[in-house]
């Protein structure tokens, strides 16, 4: 049964608490004279009011004429009363399917923001399976999102992402929402930390040796002396470990180095600094694209000890950047 006959025909069994007749005749003009029966309500209104049989048939009436905003207005008052949650007519689904109709004849977009707002509190309450008023604000809240994101408004993105969160929507959306609105942060506070670096420590960096001005990386290097067999047997060229060791003892260095750099990073980007796990963490996460050799021609007779032997690793400013951001809230 259609939703505006059901609750005629729900109507039709309970007139309590209004003047019966002009209920019964306005009822009567309904389909063919409108307006009449718009009086003969009013009418009834004012003899006993609150009277939620004239707000409801008041409002099938104005939808007869075509009068959304009216209907509307009678639908709402109705189920603002005490009657609404004990009469059986069902005046929330009318009200509903009355902004659905208004929604879609309203072409202004801030207009159109009215009626979904209203109608959202509606759907969560009825458990509509196709919540089109939500998902109408969601696509609002989104465009929102992308616009604060692109302007790095931290906060606007926070309010307009714990706005969609709130709404009546599928849990797989309000998932990718959330990942998508983490991602937007991330992206801004990237774009403002390389811009803060690039304007407070860069020069210095270069002169350091430790930023890559052309490639826009970051360089964490360390030059290790190998000592003879004599002085240090872990450094036999013969022992199989001889790599390892040095290697080990070019590399290791630099997470001395990463602390260095992130002393000076931190207060540039505003975060609270990594603690040492974190810092290890971030540092076997930069360890595995270490590289390594002797820093001069090394002839294949000619012994290791006293060469010089480099350790260095380069990562991009933005990538770099980027593993700071779980520090920034």
């Amino acid at each position: 049964m259609r939703p505006m006959v059901a609750l005629a025909a729900a109507v039709l069994a309970a007139t309590v608490g209004c003047k019966g007749d002009r209920i019964l005749a306005g009822r009567s003009a309904l389909s063919e004279d409108p307006d009449k029966a718009i009086a003969l309500f009013q009418e009834a209104e004012k003899e006993r009011s609150p009277c939620f049989d004239c707000q409801i048939y008041t409002g099938l009436a104005y939808e007869k004429k075509g009068d959304l905003a009216a209907a509307i207005a009678a639908y709402e008052k109705a189920a603002a009363m005490p009657d609404a949650a004990t009469r059986p007519e069902p005046v929330t689904v009318r009200l509903y399917e009355t902004y659905r109709k208004q929604f879609e004849k309203v072409p202004d977009g801030a207009a159109r923001d009215v009626v979904a707002r209203k109608a959202a509190t509606l759907e969560t309450s009825l458990k509509v399976d196709s919540a089109w008023a939500n998902l109408h604000l969601f696509e609002g809240l989104q465009k929102q999102v992308d616009a604060a994101a692109a302007q790095g408004d931290d906060e606007a993105v926070r309010t307009a992402e714990k706005a969609i969160q709130a709404l009546y929507l599928p849990v797989e959306k309000k998932r990718k929402s959330a990942t998508d609105a983490t991602e937007a942060l991330r992206q801004s506070f990237v774009k403002r930390g390389v811009a803060a670096f690039q304007a407070k420590l860069a020069g210095d960096f270069v002169e350091k040796d430790r930023y890559d001005a052309d490639s826009r990386q970051l360089v964490l290097r360390n030059t290790f002396e190998i000592p003879s067999r004599k002085d240090d047997e872990k450094f036999d060229p013969e022992s199989e470990d001889f790599k390892t060791e040095v290697r080990k003892a070019s590399c290791l260095p630099l997470r001395k180095t990463l602390d260095e750099v992130i002393d000076a990073l931190v207060p540039v980007l505003g975060v609270k600094k990594p603690n040492e796990t974190d810092v290890d963490r971030l540092f076997g996460k930069l360890f595995s694209y270490a590289k390594a050799g002797f820093g001069v021609h090394n002839g294949e007779k000619k012994p290791p000890a006293g060469l010089p032997y480099v350790c260095f690793i380069e990562v991009p400013l933005d990538a770099f950047v980027a593993e700071f951001f779980r520090f920034s809230e």
